[in-house]
C-alpha cells in the first residue's frame, strides 16, 4: 500500500509540474507574442523614421543648392556694387572738378567785369 500511495503521490506530482510546465509555456508565449508585436512595430517606426530622415536630407541638400545659388548671386551683386561704388566716386571727383572750374570761372568773369568796368570808366573820361 505505501507503494500505491508513492506511485500515486508521484504521479500527481507529476501531473502538477506538467500542469504547472503548460502554463509556464503559455505564460512563455504570450510573452514572446507581446515582444514580437512590439518588435513588428518598432520596425514599422523604424522604417517611417528613415523615410523621413531620407526627405529631411535631401531638403538639406536642396537648401545647400539655393544657398550656393544665393551666394554666388551675391558675389556677382556686391562686385556690381563695387563698380557702382567706383563709378560714383569718379562721378563726384568729376563734379568736385566741375564745380572748382565753375568757381576759377566765376572769379574769372567777375575779375574781367570789374577790369571792363575800370577801362570803360577810363574810356568815359577820355572821351
Amino acid at each position: 500500500m505505501k507503494l500505491k500511495i508513492l506511485v500515486v503521490l508521484l504521479a500527481v506530482a507529476v501531473a502538477g509540474l506538467i500542469l504547472w510546465s503548460s502554463r509556464e509555456r503559455q505564460i512563455a508565449r504570450a510573452e514572446i507574442a507581446a515582444v514580437s508585436n512590439e518588435v513588428v512595430t518598432t520596425q514599422g517606426e523604424l522604417a517611417t523614421t528613415r523615410t523621413e530622415l531620407k526627405e529631411n536630407q535631401a531638403q538639406v541638400q536642396e537648401l545647400h543648392q539655393r544657398v550656393a545659388v544665393l551666394d554666388t548671386e551675391k558675389a556677382k551683386v556686391e562686385e556690381e556694387a563695387g563698380k557702382l561704388r567706383e563709378s560714383l566716386a569718379a562721378t563726384e571727383q568729376r563734379l568736385t572738378e566741375e564745380k572748382q572750374q565753375l568757381v576759377a570761372v566765376t572769379t574769372e568773369k567777375e575779375r574781367l567785369l570789374v577790369e571792363l568796368g575800370v577801362v570803360s570808366n577810363q574810356l568815359t573820361r577820355v572821351a
